[in-house]
């Protein structure tokens, strides 16, 4: 039965007209540029996900302070982005200590003075990290809310053409208004199975963002705390 349903499918798409066919012509495009960015989202957050596991676990296992842990086996990991930045902010402020003018000037600095620019720092690198995970999400977002009214075009054209045939063979009769209904449905069909997957995908993606985010705020309170006992402040 299955068989037989699909055959007639293709069959409807092979015989249905040219405004049918552009519109499933589009909606194959979309599908394949979907599919492709789905699979390498999907690839790119279990790496992410893992990666950020990875690191929590090596810094946990290890008994120097977190700033003096190299990550450099982390490349992957957003956290190993903040990581590495707040090593440099750490080693920067010691550079700038090793001058006695710059003792003076650091020694009648507040902490309240200093830790800020370092967070804003390590922040900035957090948000540079979402905005990369989720580059090219827009057209998941796009691709599921315009699919379906793109189906639904091809299906008023259809109805509409299959009005237009009664009027010309002035006749209701089944074998008229068939083509132009089911060329209608094919339509929307295709819509359908381009924008259900994107949306679930689209959601799935921006959930996984929201996950990073959150972890990355977390750490990066977690390196703040390392930097001010690094530096004494």
């Amino acid at each position: 039965m299955g068989t037989g349903l699909a055959s007639r499918v293709i069959q409807i798409v092979i015989t249905c007209g040219g405004m049918a066919k552009g519109i499933l012509i589009i909606l194959l495009i979309f599908s394949i540029v979907c599919w492709a960015l789905i699979i390498k989202k999907y690839n790119l957050s279990r790496r992410k996900i893992r990666r950020n596991r990875e690191l929590l676990k090596f810094i946990g296992s290890r008994k120097k302070k977190m700033l003096a842990s190299s990550n450099m086996n982390f490349n992957d990991s957003p956290l190993s982005a903040i990581l590495t930045e707040g090593i440099k902010r750490t080693d920067k402020m010691k550079a700038m200590l090793k001058s006695s003018n710059a003792k003076i000037q650091m020694s009648n600095k507040t902490q309240s003075d200093l830790m800020p620019n370092i967070i804003s720092s390590l922040q900035t690198v957090a948000s540079e990290e979402i905005d990369n995970f989720e580059n090219h999400l827009i057209i998941l977002g796009t691709a599921g809310a315009v699919s379906p009214f793109i189906g639904l075009l091809g299906t008023v054209w259809g109805v509409m053409e299959a009005f237009l045939d009664i009027k010309t063979f002035g006749s209701a009769h089944i074998d008229i208004v068939a083509p132009g209904i089911a060329e209608a449905l094919i339509t929307t069909v295709a819509g359908l199975l381009v924008a259900i997957p994107a949306l679930i995908a689209y959601n799935y993606f921006i959930n996984v963002s929201k996950r990073l985010s959150s972890e990355m705020d977390r750490f990066i309170t977690l390196v703040t705390s390392e930097i001010r006992n690094e530096l004494s402040l």
